[in-house]
C-alpha cells in the first residue's frame, strides 16, 4: 500500500498515544468527580438511590482505570471497563440530562470518542511501552 509519508509508519506507537490520552482524559473526570463529591452525594442517583460513597467509589474507579491506561497495565481490561463506562453517559444522556449537565464537562459527542478510543485498544492491544505480558 503507498502512503505519503512512509517514514512515519510507526505502527506500535499509535496505541500508545490513545492510551495515554484517554488516561489523562480518565483521571481529570475522576478528579473533578472527587472534588465535587460533596454536591454529587445530595443528588438521587438512578438505582442506588442517595448515598454518599457512590461519587467517591466512582471517582476511584475513574482516577484508577486512568492510571491502568497510563501505566499499560491490563489495557484490555481497562478497555473493555472504559468502553462500558462511557455507555454510562450515554445512557445519563438519554434518561437524565440534568445530571451530567450540571456535574460533567463532558458531551455526549466526547463520551462517544471515549468509547470509540477504548474500543480501538480493545482490538490492537496496549502499543508500545505498555506493562502487560505480550502474548
Amino acid at each position: 500500500m503507498l502512503n505519503v509519508f512512509p517514514g512515519l509508519l510507526l505502527p506500535f506507537l499509535a496505541p500508545t498515544i490513545l492510551r495515554v490520552v484517554i488516561g489523562l482524559v480518565f483521571i481529570g473526570l475522576g478528579i473533578r468527580t472527587w472534588r465535587h463529591a460533596q454536591r454529587l452525594a445530595n443528588v438521587e442517583v438512578p438505582v442506588v438511590g442517595s448515598r454518599a460513597w457512590v461519587p467517591y467509589l466512582a471517582a476511584f474507579f475513574e482516577i484508577t482505570l486512568g492510571l491502568m491506561f497510563i501505566a499499560g497495565w491490563y489495557t484490555q481490561v481497562a478497555a473493555l471497563i472504559g468502553a462500558l463506562g462511557t455507555i454510562k453517559y450515554a445512557v445519563y444522556y438519554k434518561w437524565w440530562p440534568h445530571m451530567l449537565e450540571k456535574f460533567y464537562p463532558i458531551s455526549p459527542l466526547a463520551a462517544g470518542l471515549m468509547g470509540a478510543i477504548c474500543f480501538s485498544l480493545l482490538i490492537s492491544g496496549a502499543g508500545a511501552f505498555a506493562r502487560d505480558l505480550p502474548l
